[in-house]
Formats: structure tokens, C-alpha cells, sequence
């Protein structure tokens, strides 16, 4: 898979944001950040016909989660783990629900540049 970078449009109970993600298969890492200040590192892999990922999620401190509109006193890192379908990856939009211990946001993930 060549290096693919997504838009992130994050909604959830409490409001919504965007941000942007860049998956590196050749590497086997996922990186990103998105307008509220969370910041995303972790890895992806292709496995079965999915593209998998496991993230960490670190919240800054004072940031407020879309899920519940907690805002949190420290820093707040968390775990999450996705799986999307392989076929034709690059090209698709793609929605994920995500929960978290703070709620679930549902994610679209929207390729918006392809580097082979």
C-alpha cells in the first residue's frame, strides 16, 4: 500500500472536527492530528482483506472529547483499534464507529492524497 493520506470528519454527542491521518503500510505506521489537539500514533497493517490499525490516542490537556464533553485536567492518552475493508482503499470513503472509554465519535475517513 503506498503512503495514503485521509481527512478526518469526527463527530460525535457533544460536537464535531477534522483532521487528517497518514497511513504508511511500507513502514507499518499510522500518524495524525485533528482540530481539537489529539494527536494519533500507532501502527496499520493489511491482514485478511482489512487494513488494521491500532492507535494511540493522546489527548492535550484541557482538550474536551466530542463523545461525552468531558474536559480533561492532564494529559489523556487512550487506545484504538480499527479495521477497514482493503478493496480499493485508496479511492474510498470509508465510515468507522470508534469507542473509546470516553464515548463513541463515528469517523469518516476520506482518501485525499495518494503517494505511490
Amino acid at each position: 500500500m503506498p503512503q495514503v493520506f485521509l481527512h478526518l470528519d469526527i463527530r460525535g454527542a457533544k460536537g464535531s472536527g477534522v483532521g487528517v491521518l497518514v497511513l504508511d503500510e511500507e513502514k507499518g505506521i499510522i500518524v495524525g492530528a485533528d482540530s481539537g489537539g489529539l494527536h494519533y500514533d500507532g501502527t496499520v497493517r493489511r491482514e485478511s482483506g482489512e487494513v488494521k490499525a491500532q492507535v494511540d490516542v493522546k489527548l492535550p490537556s484541557g482538550a474536551t472529547t466530542l463523545a461525552s464533553g468531558v474536559t480533561v485536567k492532564g494529559p489523556f492518552p487512550f487506545p484504538l483499534a480499527f479495521s477497514i475493508p482493503a478493496d480499493d482503499f485508496t479511492m474510498s470513503v470509508r465510515r468507522v464507529q470508534l469507542p473509546s472509554g470516553l464515548g463513541t465519535v463515528e469517523v469518516q475517513l476520506r482518501p485525499i492524497r495518494v503517494v505511490e
